[in-house]
């Protein structure tokens, strides 16, 4: 029962991370001196930062290893639910051509 929690709370740990670290790297790439996300800045740095602590001391190894295991974790979790969304978009792009009645004409 233990280990089952402790895996909900890393892979939602590592799901936070991730998304921290994609914001983070996305607000710094597009960084100019008119933009005004400094505050927003500082709370992913925060949050990336505590996310960091809570997933080292669930996992009680280094830094590196229990980050690397934590993210592996919810990319592959991430990845285990691609073929649900390839599956429901592939449903609505058929609905969405079967109920189109308009003609197309044949380009020569």
């Amino acid at each position: 029962m233990e280990t089952e929690f402790s895996g909900r709370i890393l892979l939602v740990s590592a799901g936070i991370l991730l998304s921290s670290s994609l914001y983070l790297t996305h607000s710094i790439s597009t960084y100019n001196r008119f933009s005004r996300n400094k505050v927003s800045l500082f709370i992913a740095s925060i949050v990336a930062i505590a996310i960091t602590n809570v997933i080292m001391l669930e996992t009680q190894a280094s830094i590196f290893f229990s980050l690397r295991t934590a993210l592996l974790g919810s990319i592959g979790a991430l990845l285990s639910l691609f073929p649900i969304f390839a599956a429901i978009i592939t449903i609505l792009l058929i609905r969405i051509t079967l109920l189109t009645n308009r003609l197309v004409a044949a380009s020569s």
